[in-house]
């Protein structure tokens, strides 16, 4: 496939899929969390490019006194939100994270494989540091891939590991130099596999997001099958506005 997919056809056929079982808490995340609790009086969370809000409900389960806002391109993934988080996220905004800045300040702004959807990366990270309060904190993750990497989704003529991926990142300097250019601090930078699940794969594709027990059962089994797709990786920045 070699042209961008429409975000909201895709939000449509591509489901995020979602356990039974209470969501976890990130180690990271909570880490992030109580040193804002540290810094500020209150703390609010600003999930862009939220989907089908996993990140946010994460929180919502785990966390007392936090407002919880949230951000998508997608108004398909907004409703999934609404109705999952069931009135414990504070606001949702129908938005390209790379254009005009919200206006609003947070304590702490989290992204999770978008910057390499947006038009302009450059932009997206300038709107996070107008958004993000003096001393606030930021967490985003992206794909990294070596010269070795191969998937089976095209977009603009190169092989990719997701038909909406504008661009994947080949330099962790140069990733790094996007925030650091911008006026953010690099506190940690993390480089993971990407493993494939092919239980998810299925799932999504027969559009099963709540398979109740047994299912979670036998995803649980299946997954501990991890077989790592070619040369791609996670890359993780977490730093704070400085």
């Amino acid at each position: 496939m070699d042209d961008v997919l429409n975000f909201e056809d895709y939000a449509k056929k591509s489901i995020y899929y979602s356990s039974n079982e209470k969501p976890a808490l990130h180690p990271e995340v909570e880490k992030i969390i109580n040193e804002c609790k540290k810094r500020f009086k209150t703390v609010s969370v600003f999930d862009i490019g939220c989907g089908d809000g996993n990140f946010l409900n994460s929180i919502a389960e785990n966390v007392k006194d936090v407002k919880l806002y949230g951000s998508d391109i997608s108004k398909t993934r907004l409703d999934r939100t609404i109705k999952k988080l069931n009135g414990k996220v504070d606001a949702l905004y129908l938005y390209d994270a790379s254009s005009t800045a919200i206006d609003m300040d947070v304590e702490f702004i989290n992204s999770d494989q978008v910057i390499e959807h947006v038009p302009s990366d450059i932009q997206m990270v300038e709107n996070m540091y107008k958004m993000l309060k003096p001393k606030g904190m930021f967490k985003v993750s992206s794909v990294y891939k070596t010269g070795f990497s191969w998937y089976f989704y095209r977009c603009n003529g190169k092989w990719v590991l997701d038909p909406t991926h504008v661009r994947e990142y080949e330099s962790i300097v140069e990733f790094k130099k996007l925030f650091t250019d911008n006026g953010l601090k690099i506190n940690s930078v993390k480089i993971t596999p990407i493993y494939f699940s092919g239980i998810d794969f299925i799932l999504r594709k027969i559009g099963i997001t709540n398979p109740g027990p047994r299912v979670d059962y036998l995803k649980r089994i299946i997954n501990k099958i991890k077989i790592h797709k070619p040369g791609y990786y996670i890359i993780t920045v977490i730093g704070e506005n400085s």
